[in-house]
C-alpha cells in the first residue's frame, strides 16, 4: 500500500443556493493523517464525500498524486471512504465483506480469500473470517470496515466519524489501533471527527472546519496552543472566557481592561485601543500564586504576571483531574489540576491566583458586541 498527496484548489460545494464548502485550497500530503475537526454541520461529511466522487463540487479542482480528479466517478478514483454508518453487508461473511471490492477487480476466489484474511489479521480480526459482520461486536466492526476499504489499496483513505457510538475507553483503543495501522500502511487518511482530543490524538495535524470554511490548518501542538480564531479556541478545549477592552498595545503585551481587572494579555491579530475583546486563558494555565512562585521566573513575571484574588466556590472531582471554579467579582473561572491525592484548597475562602501574559490570549469581540 503506498499514498499519495491530495490538492485541493478553490473546491467549492453548493447544494442549490446553500454554500456547503467555502473556497477551500488544501493540502494533504503523501503519508500524512490529516483530521477535519469541526461540529455538527460543519461540512466535514460533505468535504470526504466530495473527495470520493459522491458529491460534485461547483468549482474548484480536486487532485491526488498530481492527477485532476474532479471528474472522475468513485470507483475510478484511488480513494476508499468508511461511512459513519460503516455500511457492512450483513449477508456476507466478514471475508466476503473484506473481497468484495477484489471481486469486482477480477481476483481469483482463492486470491481473494488470502487478502481478506491477510487483512483481517492486520485489523486485529484473525480468526473471524466466516463470521457475520452482526456476530462482532460494536468496537470490532469499524476494523471490518477499515479492512474492507484497505483491500482495494487506495491512496486515500476517507474515515467520515469511524469511532462514533464507542464507549469512552473502546474508542481511545481503537483509536490508537487505526494510528498505528495508518503508520504501518503509509496510506494517506482524512479523519473527519467531532472530538477535538480524538483530533489533537491521531493526527499529524489537523483541519477545523468553520460553517464550511477553514479556519485553521496545523499541527494539534500549534492548534491547542496558539488558535488563530475565537472560534478554534472554544472549539478545542474548554476555555476561560472574559469580555474587554484594549486600552493600550505595548511590544511584548496588550493592555485590557476587563471583568477582571486590568490585565496584561498576547494579541492574535490586528487590534486597536478602544476595541471590544475577548479575552481568554485555559483552565490548566490559571494558578495558584504559590505555583508561580515555585516556577522561578523572574524575568517572564516582572511585567506578565496577572494577580487574582479569587473566591473558591466550587470543586468538581473528575478522575484524574479535579476541576476548581473560582469567582472574580461576577466571573466565574475554571482551573484544572491533576488529581495527584491533595485537597488543600478550601471552599470559601479568598485564593491568590492569577496567569501569564503570554497564557491569555485575545480575540476580537464576538459580533454584535460592542461599546455599552
Amino acid at each position: 500500500m503506498h499514498g499519495k498527496d491530495v490538492r485541493l484548489k478553490s473546491l467549492t460545494v453548493a447544494f442549490g443556493d446553500k454554500v456547503a464548502i467555502r473556497p477551500t485550497d488544501l493540502g494533504i500530503e503523501n503519508g500524512e493523517l490529516l483530521a477535519l475537526l469541526g461540529p455538527s454541520g460543519s461540512g466535514k461529511t460533505t468535504l470526504l464525500r466530495t473527495l470520493a466522487g459522491f458529491l460534485a463540487p461547483a468549482f474548484g479542482r480536486i487532485l491526488i498524486g498530481g492527477e485532476d480528479v474532479t471528474d472522475l466517478a468513485p470507483e475510478r478514483r484511488p480513494t476508499a471512504l468508511v461511512f459513519p454508518d460503516l455500511a457492512l453487508f450483513p449477508t456476507m461473511s466478514v471475508a466476503e465483506n473484506v473481497a468484495f471490492g477484489l471481486e469486482a477487480r477480477g481476483l481469483p476466489r482463492a486470491a481473494r480469500r488470502a487478502r481478506a484474511e491477510e487483512l483481517l489479521a492486520l485489523v486485529g480480526l484473525s480468526g473471524s473470517a466466516d463470521r457475520r459482520p452482526g456476530d462482532l461486536s460494536r468496537d470490532r466492526r469499524p476494523r471490518l470496515a477499515v479492512a474492507r476499504a484497505l483491500a482495494i489499496e487506495p491512496a486515500v483513505l476517507l474515515l467520515d466519524d469511524p469511532l462514533a457510538g464507542l464507549d469512552p475507553d473502546r474508542r481511545r483503543a481503537l483509536r490508537d489501533d487505526l494510528r498505528h495501522l495508518q503508520r504501518r500502511t503509509r496510506t494517506t487518511v482524512l479523519w473527519a471527527t467531532g472530538d477535538p482530543v480524538e483530533a489533537l490524538a491521531v493526527a499529524d495535524r489537523v483541519a477545523v472546519l468553520d460553517a464550511g470554511a477553514l479556519a485553521q490548518v496545523d499541527t494539534p501542538d500549534l492548534l491547542y496552543a496558539r488558535p488563530a480564531t475565537a472560534f478554534v479556541a472554544r472549539f478545542v478545549g474548554a476555555q476561560n472566557v472574559f469580555p474587554g477592552r484594549v486600552v493600550a498595545i505595548g511590544r511584548d503585551h496588550v493592555a485590557v481592561e476587563t471583568t477582571v481587572g486590568h490585565i496584561a494579555a498576547t494579541g492574535t491579530g490586528a487590534l486597536e485601543v478602544g476595541a471590544p475583546v475577548d479575552v481568554m486563558v485555559r483552565p490548566e494555565r490559571l494558578m495558584l500564586d504559590g505555583e508561580r512562585r515555585a516556577q522561578d521566573r523572574p524575568e517572564v513575571d516582572a511585567a506578565g504576571w496577572n494577580a487574582l484574588r479569587a473566591d473558591l466556590v466550587g470543586r468538581t472531582l473528575e478522575g484524574p483531574e479535579i476541576a476548581y471554579e473560582f469567582r472574580v467579582a461576577d466571573t466565574r473561572l475554571l482551573m484544572r489540576r491533576p488529581n495527584l491525592g491533595l485537597h488543600d484548597l478550601l471552599l470559601a475562602n479568598l485564593h491568590a491566583i492569577g496567569f501569564h501574559a503570554e497564557d491569555a490570549l485575545i480575540f476580537p469581540a464576538a459580533e454584535g458586541r460592542g461599546d455599552g
